[in-house]
């Protein structure tokens, strides 16, 4: 079953949720907002610091990890869904001084039962961005054992990966 939230509820997400699952890893208050350029009936929000230069788009927002060496970007794309919006996907990337992507931490609930990597890609996974080419496109997962309870509920969703992004500001950054 998917997360589905009304456009209300997916709207107040953009305030305490999404700062409080990016809390480990930036010192710095961030803000969260609807990509204005998003597709027609989709929602898209993105999170953003304070000083840093970006267009109008999600993707290409950034805020300011801790050691203030790198930088993050995080989007959640929400998909209409019989009069409600459905995660579609959660991402956080990570990336050094010169904007190349080092590690992230995604996970895409809608992907297809019948996709080979359905296991792997629904829930929380990690991408090693800058190895060799197997492992840049492998899904590490992180919830193997419970995943499809976590990507049918937010709030195990949310649950899922602040424990991911704890374990990339403490093991990691």
């Amino acid at each position: 079953m998917p997360i589905l939230l009304e456009e209300r509820d997916l709207r107040s997400r953009m305030n305490n949720p999404i700062r409080k699952l990016l809390k480990p890893l930036t010192k710095q208050l961030i803000n969260a907002a609807a990509d204005a350029t998003a597709d027609p009936g989709s929602i898209i929000i993105g999170v953003k610091g304070p000083g840093i230069k970006s267009t109008n788009k999600a993707a290409d927002w950034r805020f300011k990890i801790k050691n203030d060496i790198y930088s993050g970007n995080y989007t959640e794309i929400w998909v209409p869904d019989k009069g409600l919006f459905g995660l579609q996907s959660a991402y956080l990337s990570i990336f050094d001084e010169s904007s190349r992507e080092l590690i992230a931490l995604h996970c895409d609930p809608r992907e297809s039962k019948t996709s080979g990597l359905y296991k792997y890609k629904c829930g929380p996974h990690v991408h090693v961005s800058h190895t060799i080419p197997k492992v840049k496109k492998a899904h590490i997962a992180l919830n193997l054992s419970d995943f499809e309870k976590v990507v049918d509920d937010l709030v195990l969703l949310d649950n899922a990966l602040s424990r991911g992004v704890q374990m990339l500001a403490d093991e990691i950054l």
